[in-house]
């Protein structure tokens, strides 16, 4: 919502449900499962957009899942 202000809750709520629906096939346990390589430009790292901690859970969600064979991530300057 804090990027949506204007947008109805259930929108949010769809928009939810489908952002879960493709991180389940990204760490589904499937040797077809998708490749996913990211590159994340360094800045959103320091820009605050939600509190600390939901960023911090954020943060540690992208590096369990960087740990998967199917996916990289790289942050560049």
């Amino acid at each position: 919502m804090a990027t949506r202000p204007n947008t109805a809750e259930d929108e949010i709520d769809n928009l939810v449900e489908a952002r879960l629906a493709r991180q389940a096939i990204l760490t589904r346990d499937n040797p077809l499962a998708p490749l996913l390589w990211a590159l994340i430009d360094e800045g959103v790292l320091y820009r605050p957009v939600a509190p600390a901690e939901v960023m911090y859970d954020q943060l540690t969600y992208l590096v369990d899942v960087s740990r998967r064979p199917n996916v990289t991530i790289q942050v560049v300057p």
